[in-house]
């Protein structure tokens, strides 16, 4: 399981994501594998026959503390995905047609755990790089507001963003009163593409 970990980080490291965990963990374990993150509203298979959104509801249901869900029926084995000591999603294997081949032994929850690390692993650092891309567009905002920023660098670090302000931009100041200051952001730049907010 080392080797399969350490080829799940190096995928991670080089930028592969969930797809590739997913990946190597089905190559290891001869069926196919999904994570699915209700709670962050992410999920990834090995396979496209793989039913996500079937998957991705029974999950939720089965996150609720007072949930009496079963398993869902394509599930041959299941490992709880958690951080803070809450759950937040699961990594499945899924039961797969052997067409008269022999079952190849392998302990498919030893190969979820280390998929559900993995996953951990991939929510930390998408996490940390929303927080830097958060702070530089602070920072920016910042600089902009207390008029403290140079025209030229202030165009080369909106760029950086993702946002083109080579030909002028708007700006809208607004004191959002919600518990999700984030979520607003959120919409802004949904909405508005190359929006920083």
């Amino acid at each position: 399981m080392r080797e399969l970990h350490s080829r799940m980080l190096a995928a991670l490291l080089a930028g592969e994501g969930l797809g590739a965990i997913v990946e190597l963990a089905a190559e290891e374990a001869g069926v196919p594998v999904a994570i699915v993150l209700p709670a962050r509203g992410l999920a990834e298979a090995s396979s496209e026959e793989v039913a996500l959104d079937s998957l991705s509801r029974t999950a939720a249901s089965r996150l609720s503390p007072a949930s009496s869900t079963p398993r869902h029926p394509d599930v041959q084995a299941e490992v709880a995905i958690e951080a803070d000591g809450e759950p937040i999603g699961v990594a499945v294997a899924i039961a797969a047609a052997r067409n008269g081949s022999p079952a190849v032994k392998v302990d498919l929850e030893e190969i979820l755990r280390t998929t559900a690390l993995a996953a951990l692993a991939e929510l930390a650092v998408a996490d940390a790089r929303g927080q830097v891309a958060a702070d530089v567009r602070g920072s920016l905002l910042e600089d902009l507001r207390s008029r403290s920023a140079d025209a030229a660098q202030t165009v080369a670090r909106a760029a950086r963003l993702g946002c083109d302000l080579s030909r002028g931009a708007v700006a809208l100041v607004a004191e959002i009163r919600s518990a999700r200051p984030h979520h607003a952001a959120a919409l802004v730049t949904g909405e508005h593409a190359g929006a920083i907010a």
